[in-house]
């Protein structure tokens, strides 16, 4: 990879990480997620690791876990370990990006 593209890809994720450590201050997790999943896609294509080979770390993970557990971890079947959305009302953290209350966007529609 050139050099100057390289220095391009480094301050590309390091934007990435200060922008998802601002939503994650202000409350928006969804956003600080897809924030990090754009975040990995450009990590793999950088250092050219595709779909099957996270496929396959995350299958060998998943046996781990599962022989770990006592096989108690499987992705179809499995009891989700993160709170449902249902369980109770979001809570918001004020925005420590110098605003005291999270930015509402405002679109109008043509």
């Amino acid at each position: 990879m050139e050099p100057d593209l390289t220095d391009q890809f480094d301050a590309m994720l390091r934007t990435l990480d200060r922008y998802i450590g601002v939503t994650t201050a202000c409350g928006f997790t969804d956003t600080a997620r897809l924030l990090g999943m754009a975040k990995l896609d450009l990590q793999m294509r950088i250092h050219g690791i595709d779909d099957s080979e996270i496929q396959e770390l995350a299958r060998m993970l998943e046996a781990g876990l599962a022989s770990r557990d006592g096989g108690g971890t499987k992705r179809n079947g499995a009891q989700d370990r993160r709170t449902p959305r249902s369980a109770g009302a979001p809570t918001r953290k004020p925005c420590a990006a110098g605003r005291k209350t999270p930015v509402r966007a405002t679109m109008r529609l043509r």
